[in-house]
């Protein structure tokens, strides 16, 4: 399985973006603001939170690069989701359906829920 997220808008507050599956479209994203983050980060590598400082707690949206994704079991949202491994400065991105930028996207990509949560 291939996941392609292609960012096309950039607010403020939020980024705006296509989720495609092998190639066809699956939803409209919503995540936080992309941010210009440092190249190397000493904290997620050695598996502790991100301390660098142009990072913003909860309000930054992930590097743009390629990532391994697995399904894994959240106990949160009791349910398996597509996980991203190896994420710069951040640890447990899951990608899972919500409503808005504020509830849902701390550290996640999120799609709209009427989207059917099978990949």
């Amino acid at each position: 399985m291939k996941l392609l997220l292609r960012r096309k808008y950039k607010a403020e507050n939020y980024t705006i973006g296509d989720l495609s599956v092998d190639g066809r479209f699956f939803c409209h994203t919503i995540e936080d603001t992309v941010r210009e983050l440092p190249a190397r980060c000493p904290d997620t590598s050695a598996g502790r939170s991100c301390r660098c400082r142009e990072k913003v707690y909860a309000r930054t949206a992930i590097p743009a690069g390629t990532y391994k994704v697995t399904m894994q079991y959240s106990p949160r949202f009791r349910r398996v989701l597509p996980y991203l491994h190896d994420v710069l400065h951040f640890l447990g991105i899951l990608i899972h359906s919500g409503n808005t930028e504020e509830v849902y996207t701390y550290e996640r990509i999120s799609f709209a829920q009427k989207h059917s949560m099978r990949f």
